[in-house]
């Protein structure tokens, strides 16, 4: 209530100035938190799906239509490129992403390449990745003390039940 709150000031602070029309707002964040689903508290030991899954909210008069929801998944690298062809700048070689403009006149289709993270935990000499797809997350441990781990988000999506399996690997 108190993020909704002080986004709701931002957006009247805004529109006071007089710029809501000409002005990009984006809500997102670079974690979620976790409240023991895994055994933990926090947001820097796991790369489950409450810590990942963040939401992406843009508003941006005349460039994003109001009340579009896009489903295929994206990853905060596609923010900038985003941004970049809302504005018609040219993106960078060499910049990560994609941009997801071409969802927002069809946001329920579209390629969904995997989405990729990590955690490095240097103090504790730890790495761990994650690639996800729409049904299925893939976790791997650098060095290996914990098995890797392999989700099937569609039957399993509060990822409790690991089914890796040298096929899945």
């Amino acid at each position: 209530l108190y993020t909704d709150a002080e986004a709701g000031r931002l957006l009247d602070g805004i529109a006071a100035l007089g710029l809501a029309e000409r002005t990009i707002v984006v809500f997102t964040s670079d974690h979620g938190e976790e409240f023991g689903e895994h055994g933990w508290k926090g947001h820097d030991e796991t790369l489950y799906e409450e810590v990942l899954h963040v939401p992406l909210i843009v508003r941006a008069p005349g460039l994003v239509p109001a009340g579009v929801r896009v489903r295929p998944q994206a990853s905060l690298v596609d923010v900038a490129p985003t941004l970049l062809e809302l504005l018609g700048v040219p993106v960078p070689r060499g910049l990560h992403g994609r941009s997801l403009v071409p969802l927002l006149s069809h946001p329920d289709r579209g390629p969904e390449p995997p989405v990729f993270a990590e955690l490095v935990k240097r103090r504790k000499g730890r790495r761990s990745v994650a690639a996800r797809t729409p049904t299925r997350k893939w976790i791997w441990h650098d060095p290996p003390t914990r098995p890797a781990e392999v989700y099937d988000l569609v039957a399993d999506p509060g990822e409790h039940s690991n089914i890796a399996s040298p096929e899945l690997l």
